[in-house]
């Protein structure tokens, strides 16, 4: 080195972009290449341990040096080669070093057709640059996809002192990613100014800004003025009093508002704005640059990410769900929900969009993006009812069907009391409904009235089980031939079911004498006791079908057969004592209660108490009888499921009806069958282990795979066993018991008529009777319970298709078949 002189950059030759080649140097010392303080190309070779140490200058001023741009920088190869030649790369910000000391005009590059373009000079991507009239195209080494960038977007363009081009513009290059700004090299000073001429030729957004102004490229989708459903490439420009939109191509004006009077929303998950004007919605797609989805509402972001993914967040009202007044948020939801129904006299049957502000909510279609509805948050009554939302308005309703109804919850208090009287009709439409004693209306609006369903030309009413809508039940009904299906809540379903049974009888009870009433009653609490007693065990016969539906292995059908069986026998026995025990004494307070409130008198109970023996007797026999099927089940208790996961087995098929899954309430945690122990192995001799080795392994392997068989033998045995006897109750003594039962509740309301007689020509009595007739008739017409699809008659039913015994007893007595008759003349 000379003095003063010092290395600015070094490169070794062990670096995997460098090459350097001495002549006579030695061969086991360190090459390196410095490019010095004062403008010299030198290499060092250390010498290693035989070898002199000696440094090599290259003559670069006659010998210059070939440059090249590449992926990784700027390829410098010798020209000369004599005592010295090396190839090495390096970055472009050393490269304007080392170029600006040595000299720019010493480095010859063949390619006019290549640049390197970075965020920093430190880190840069090659490509093929092509120059146009109003844009630019950039292409990386080895793709066919091209960038361009029009010089109306660019904001800022200049060239510093080392001949970088540095410009603002918003722009995403394959190879870095978003950027925002960008240094660009051209090797030659005539390239660079061909490139600034252009940009400075053409108008630029960068020259439309004022100070305090920033603006973003992107794209603007909606309707302004006449025009509908229109697409621009625009700069969204704003500052923190407006924001106005300018189209890309010729840098026009499209609009501009003053923040205050437009609603800009953010969508979180699609990354755009949408600002609304009055009624009308522009949608902007910012291209993703460096902050551009917060480039308005930085905090707006933040808030919704937030309250997207928590929804416990502390900014929200625990108790209602619903943000606190002081937070300023607007948000937009694409899809959120389809909705079915007809507001301010407009049928709906849309995918919408929902946009939210802290005051107010926007619905609009996610295809046209036009304005369906809106209203002031506070005016809205939205009512959940299990997965369902309904909008209820005076100017119309909606049904709501949404994979998240969390979205409206975060932002709007819904009522989740028990819905108005509301249902939906086949097609998804919501209506209102009110019963009179004319029949049911139904409107779209409280004065726009569609039909009526008229008492007088009732046909039919039924309910049907589905799982269509959670918590919905199916009502069937047919007026003058025609059948009309509709979905209501269920909790609704028994008052409008009681209403419609009374309402529609109410002309034939001026007609009938009160003794086929109270017979009518007798027959009802008949079915009601024999739907309490056997609908469950019915219900548990018909699911053992199922087992044979399924493509399960034999070991598996005969251990879920055994277990449902099993508990669903037990759960059997436990119900008919607690029916044998408390139904009569819920029958003896009912009677007394009407002897004390019509007649003010005092009811003997000695035939409800005989009543309770009786059936006492006969859940103690039918017991033994389950018993039987119970302990010969018992001998499979190695295989057994554990309770737990059994116990709602019968509810489900209850609720379900038989075609459901039989195992949903025997998936995961199912017990596994104990495992089987073989006898200890005999010991051999050690000259005998090895040969018996295989032997003995084939033989265990075999004993287990014969004790295994034999136990699957087993268990299919005991369980065919139970399944014979249960087929036997099923057919012979079920019958036997449904008729014993049926004789029971006929017997003491035999000597109840004898107390009532001198009442029997009362129409407070006839009344009260027919009351019970019409709230049992309702309770056995609804589900099973709250959310169920089955109903409680299709289980009588059941019963009652399972034996004929109640019919020839009922033959075999005229007074009897008698009151059978008027009964079912009067339901019917």
């Amino acid at each position: 080195m000379q003095h003063g002189e010092y290395s600015l950059y070094s490169y070794k030759l062990s670096d995997n972009t460098t090459s350097i080649t001495i002549k006579d140097g030695s061969q086991l010392g360190t090459y390196t290449l410095m490019f010095t303080s004062q403008g010299r190309i030198v290499a060092h070779d250390t010498g290693g341990i035989f070898g002199e140490e000696k440094t090599i200058a290259y003559p670069v001023k006659g010998s210059k040096v070939y440059a090249e741009i590449t992926e990784k920088g700027i390829k410098l190869q010798s020209g000369y080669h004599g005592r010295l030649s090396f190839t090495v790369i390096v970055n472009l910000e050393a490269f304007l070093v080392i170029s600006r000391i040595i000299g720019e005009e010493y480095f010859i590059f063949d390619q006019k057709d290549k640049c390197l373009v970075g965020e920093n000079l430190a880190y840069t991507t090659s490509y093929y640059i092509t120059t146009h009239t109003n844009h630019l195209e950039l292409r990386q080494d080895g793709s066919l996809d091209i960038t361009k960038i029009e010089y109306s977007r660019i904001i800022s363009i200049e060239q510093d002192s080392d001949g970088v081009i540095r410009m603002a513009t918003d722009i995403i290059l394959p190879g870095l990613g978003k950027l925002n700004k960008l240094c660009l090299f051209l090797p030659y000073e005539q390239q660079r100014q061909k490139l600034l001429q252009s940009v400075k030729r053409q108008p630029n957004i960068g020259s439309l800004l004022k100070q305090g102004e920033r603006a973003v490229a992107g794209r603007l989708e909606g309707g302004i003025g006449r025009n509908s459903l229109v697409t621009y490439d625009v700069f969204i420009v704003d500052n923190l009093q407006s924001i106005k939109l300018i189209r890309r191509d010729n840098l026009t004006a499209i609009l501009e508002r003053k923040k205050q009077d437009v609603d800009l929303f953010y969508n979180k998950n699609q990354q755009y704005i949408v600002m609304r004007l009055g009624d009308t919605f522009l949608y902007i797609y910012p291209e993703p640059t460096e902050g551009t989805k917060g480039d308005y509402y930085r905090e707006l972001s933040k808030e919704s990410s937030a309250l997207l993914s928590n929804l416990n967040n502390p900014l929200m009202d625990p108790n209602t769900k619903v943000l606190l007044n002081h937070i300023n948020e607007k948000v937009y939801y694409e899809k959120a929900a389809e909705w079915r129904g007809n507001l301010l006299g407009k049928p709906l049957d849309h995918q919408i969009d929902l946009a939210f502000t802290r005051d107010h909510l926007y619905f609009l279609s996610s295809e046209t993006k036009e304005l369906l509805y809106s209203k002031p948050i506070k005016e809205l009554k939205i009512y959940k009812q299990n997965q369902h939302l309904f909008l209820l308005q005076e100017d119309g309703l909606a049904f709501l069907k949404s994979s998240n109804i969390q979205i409206l919850k975060m932002f709007v208090h819904t009522d989740e009391a028990t819905l108005p009287n509301v249902w939906l009709d086949q097609n998804e439409n919501p209506y209102y409904y009110h019963s009179d004693e004319n029949g049911l209306h139904y409107y779209v609006q409280q004065n726009n009235l569609v039909d009526s369903i008229s008492y007088r030309n009732l046909a039919a009413m039924q309910i049907e089980p589905t799982d269509v809508f959670q918590g919905f039940s199916k009502v069937v009904v047919t007026e003058n031939d025609i059948v009309k299906t509709f979905y209501m809540d269920q909790l609704q379903l028994e008052n409008l079911l009681q209403r419609a049974y009374i309402l529609e009888k109410k002309v034939m009870l001026k007609t009938v004498e009160t003794p086929v009433i109270y017979k009518s009653m007798v027959r009802s609490y008949s079915d009601l006791l024999i739907y309490e007693y056997f609908g469950q065990l019915t219900a548990l016969y018909k699911g053992l079908d199922e087992f044979y539906e399924l493509e399960i292995s034999e070991e598996e059908r005969t251990r879920k057969m055994a277990s449902y069986l099993y508990y669903g026998i037990q759960n059997q026995r436990k119900r008919m004592d607690t029916i044998s025990v408390f139904l009569p004494t819920m029958l003896n307070r009912m009677e007394s209660d009407i002897f004390s409130r019509l007649f003010h008198k005092e009811l003997d109970d000695k035939a409800f108490k005989t009543m309770q023996q009786q059936l006492v007797s006969i859940t103690i026999q039918m017991k033994g009888n389950l018993l039987e099927i119970e302990n010969s089940l018992a001998h499979l208790s190695s295989i057994l499921i554990g309770r737990q996961s059994v116990a709602g087995l019968i509810e489900e098929k209850k609720k379900n009806g038989y075609k459901t899954s039989t195992y949903a309430a025997l998936g995961g945690g199912i017990a596994i069958m104990a495992g089987l122990t073989i006898g200890a192995p005999l010991l051999l001799g050690g000259a005998l282990m090895a040969l018996n080795t295989k032997q003995s392994a084939d033989m265990m392997k075999n004993q287990e795979q014969l004790t295994l068989a034999q136990d699957n033998k087993r268990n299919e045995f005991f369980l065919a066993k139970s399944l014979e006897m249960f087929d036997h109750f099923m057919a012979t003594m079920l019958p036997y018991y449904v008729g014993r039962v049926n004789d029971s509740m006929f017997n003491t309301y035999q000597t109840m008529s004898e107390i009532y007689e001198p009442y029997l020509t009362t129409n407070d009595l006839k009344n009260e009777c027919f009351l019970r007739v019409a709230a049992i008739y309702t309770y056995l017409h609804l589900p099973v319970e709250y959310g169920a699809s089955e109903i409680r008659h299709t289980l009588l039913k059941d019963v009652f298709d399972r034996t004929d015994t109640i019919s020839k007893d009922i033959a075999n007595n005229t007074k009897a078949f008698q009151m059978k008759q008027e009964h079912l003349a009067l339901l019917n």
